[in-house]
């Protein structure tokens, strides 16, 4: 650890994700020592944050691991740099992913060297506040100013949200993830006074985590409400919201037996200007467009797709390899518990082409069609595996199967996605549309890392040449 040793409190905060810090003021060409200082307080093993770093566009640091370069968790270390002020007097310091499953950090910042303020003037960062105003067309960064400095006791700090109220201005911010707290002043560019909004409040879904992040909104009447998140793996994270009152002008959630209440009276507001259409019910894609509930895996091709008379799937990759496969078309799954059927018109199919319906995520599982060499067979498929790199690791594994024909068939898959582990996914088909017969189960991951939560996923790829197609003739939701 190069001296001045900063102190402990450095290294009880950080900054995490991709992000840069620009240090303005220097003297344009003139000498600068940068030292960033790091320690690992959440992993526990080397290869889960790898990242890169770069100043002023020179990479300085390829693949870091904290973790490994110190040794272990929980140990300080710093790594030094020299570096010339860019002709604007800067020093811009750039993080960046470098393929582990986790995001950089970093815990505190030194620059030291020639400034345009006077002699040689360090600046150090430790999780700042920062204020930035932008040009006029709001592409470039004019000025920034460090506005607040988070107390070592509260740790990281992110997630900001600016608001004005009564003559007041607020910086909302989240501890993630189990906090959140408020900064006030009189004025945008501070100084700024913090006041705690929750800290490991109780949730209003049992197994679920704290309710975080997300933003404060008024209704056109006046009243506030918090719109937060919670954790909800494997279901991925749901929406939550709560009354504010305000308190001194102060924000202040409204509990419930001091917890986040699992109901709240019904916001004061207007019925919507259409009818909202409810989450449970038959979807036989007979419009020009796909419902707003629809989301493409990837960004599809649209020469491959169609809706109008059921939804129409041209093969439109070639590949063994669900995750990569274009057209994959997916839907939020309805919690706690809910059922997806869809009726599959495979007679479009050709040789090495797989059609189904899949629990999609990191960790995957399918029931579906495929037909080789001119046979059919409806398939239950798992193990499907991506790394936290987003990169295959495993295409799945084929536990059971039987031969169907008649070229119409009903997939069906159950998911059990309360909070928590061990949930499952029951995977089922029939030939009639009453009569089902169930093939396997697939037990979910809840690893918080894949946050976006299990989908329903409907598929067609080939594996062996584009050319078929299959049809889904309707989707439908149901609840217990």
């Amino acid at each position: 650890m190069p001296s001045p040793v900063p102190p402990q409190a450095v290294f009880q905060t950080e900054r995490y994700g991709e992000f840069t810090y620009t240090i303005p003021n220097r003297t344009p060409g003139s000498a600068q020592t940068v030292t960033l200082y790091f320690q690992e307080s959440y992993w526990t093993a080397a290869g889960q944050r790898t990242f890169n770093v770069a100043i002023n566009g020179a990479t300085v640091l390829t693949a870091f691991d904290i973790f490994a370069a110190a040794g272990g968790a929980n140990r300080a270390i710093a790594r030094t740099f020299q570096t010339t002020a860019n002709a604007s007097g800067q020093v811009v310091i750039q993080f960046t992913r470098a393929g582990g499953p986790d995001n950089p950090k970093i815990c505190g910042i030194t620059v030291t060297g020639g400034s345009s303020q006077g002699g040689p003037q360090p600046s150090t960062f430790t999780n700042p506040v920062l204020w930035e105003d932008l040009s006029a067309d709001g592409f470039s960064q004019v000025r920034s100013q460090q506005v607040f400095t988070t107390p070592s006791s509260i740790g990281t700090l992110e997630g900001a949200r600016f608001y004005k109220r009564n003559g007041f201005y607020y910086i909302w911010l989240t501890r993630p993830a189990n906090g959140q707290y408020v900064l006030r002043s009189t004025s945008p560019s501070g100084p700024y006074t913090i006041q705690q909004v929750l800290l490991n409040m109780g949730t209003p879904v049992p197994g679920s985590g704290v309710p975080h992040q997300g933003g404060m909104v008024q209704t056109q009447n006046g009243d506030w409400y918090y719109m937060a998140f919670i954790d909800a793996y494997p279901g991925g994270r749901v929406p939550v919201l709560a009354p504010i009152d305000w308190v001194s002008d102060w924000p202040v959630i409204r509990t419930v037996n001091g917890a986040w209440g699992a109901t709240y009276p019904r916001p004061n507001l207007p019925l919507p200007p259409r009818a909202v259409k409810p989450p449970t019910g038959t979807d036989t894609f007979t419009g020009t467009a796909l419902g707003p509930e629809w989301e493409w895996n990837h960004n599809p091709d649209n020469t491959r797709w169609s809706v109008g008379s059921g939804l129409r799937l041209q093969t439109a990759t070639v590949t063994n390899d669900l995750y990569q496969a274009r057209n994959t078309l997916t839907h939020r799954i309805l919690g706690p518990t809910s059922t997806a059927t869809i009726v599959l018109n495979y007679s479009g199919m050709r040789d090495g082409d797989r059609a189904g319906l899949a629990l999609f995520r990191d960790l995957s599982a399918w029931v579906g069609v495929r037909r080789d060499a001119g046979a059919t067979r409806v398939a239950f498929v798992n193990n499907l595996n991506m790394n936290g790199s987003w990169a295959t690791v495993s295409t799945g594994t084929e536990v059971t199967s039987a031969p169907v024909s008649g070229g119409r068939i009903w997939l069906r898959l159950a998911a059990d996605i309360r909070p928590g582990t061990g949930r499952q996914g029951r995977f089922s088909y029939s030939t009639d549309g009453v009569n089902y017969t169930q093939l396997g189960t697939y037990t979910m991951g809840n690893a918080w890392q894949f946050f976006m939560g299990y989908r329903y996923g409907i598929f067609n790829y080939a594996t062996s040449s584009l050319g078929g197609s299959v049809t889904v003739e309707s989707f439908t939701v149901s609840t217990p």
